[in-house]
Parts: C-alpha cells; sequence; structure tokens
C-alpha cells in the first residue's frame, strides 16, 4: 500500500497485489482482505513516518523518538494516539514509552517526538516501535 499526504497525489492511498493468476482475486479469503484493506483506506488515518531518527546512533548522542500520522479522509479524526516504544532488544524490557493525544484535520499530518540520553547500551541494541491507536 502506498499513501500520499502531500504532492500531485496528495489524499490518495493505492493498494496492490503482485499475482499472476486472475482467479486469485475470486477467492474467499482474498476477497475479505480485499474488503479490510478497503476499509482501512478509507479511514483516511496513517504513519507516514515513525519510531527512531537514526538507524545507529554514537555513544552520547541523543536519541529522538516519534510518529508523524496524515489524515487523508474527509473528516477530522480525534481519540487517536500515537505510542512509541523502545526496548532493549536482550531482556525486551521497555527503556521509555511515550505516548500522545491525536486529534488530525483531513488533509494535514501532525508530528510528536520526545528525545533521550542514555550510555547504557544493550549489546543487542534497541527496537524501536511506532504505534497509532484508535
Amino acid at each position: 500500500m502506498t499513501v500520499y499526504s502531500t504532492g500531485g497525489f496528495a489524499g490518495s492511498a493505492w493498494a496492490s497485489f503482485g499475482v499472476n493468476d486472475p482467479k486469485w482475486y475470486s477467492r474467499p479469503e482474498v476477497l475479505r482482505v480485499i474488503g479490510d484493506v478497503a476499509r482501512r483506506i478509507k479511514s483516511g488515518v496513517f504513519i507516514m513516518d515513525g519510531g527512531a531518527d537514526f538507524y545507529t546512533y554514537t555513544k552520547g548522542q541523543e536519541i529522538r523518538l516519534g510518529l508523524s500520522a496524515a489524515n487523508i479522509g474527509k473528516s477530522v479524526r480525534s481519540g487517536l494516539t500515537a505510542r512509541v516504544t523502545l526496548t532493549d532488544a536482550d531482556t525486551r524490557k521497555v527503556v521509555r514509552s511515550e505516548e500522545w493525544p491525536l486529534e488530525i484535520q483531513p488533509g494535514t499530518t501532525v508530528s510528536q517526538s520526545a528525545s533521550l540520553n542514555t550510555d547504557a547500551w544493550p549489546k543487542g541494541g534497541f527496537t524501536v516501535r511506532a504505534e497509532l491507536l484508535d
């Protein structure tokens, strides 16, 4: 799926399936998935970018965690929550979790972020998860 929040295709979303057999589209489980995708597109709200601002960091460098979400729909979307979680990849212990309430006007993108510094780097690094909750 490709979602456009800016540019010449702003406000549109495209879903495609790489399938050689046209009969594939008539299978009941595929029709359910296509319906699910269509409903998801109709919801209008999507994460455009999320997680950490860089893939790697040096000791002492500020880590910036955040999320950008766009509303390509035609109505205001409120009651949403943006959540970004930083987890120790070795122990799977949550090191930091940030949540922000969101209200997104039609045709707009909103962003939230937080910064942290750490000298405690796990051997396996960190895992970052960005979520948009409705």
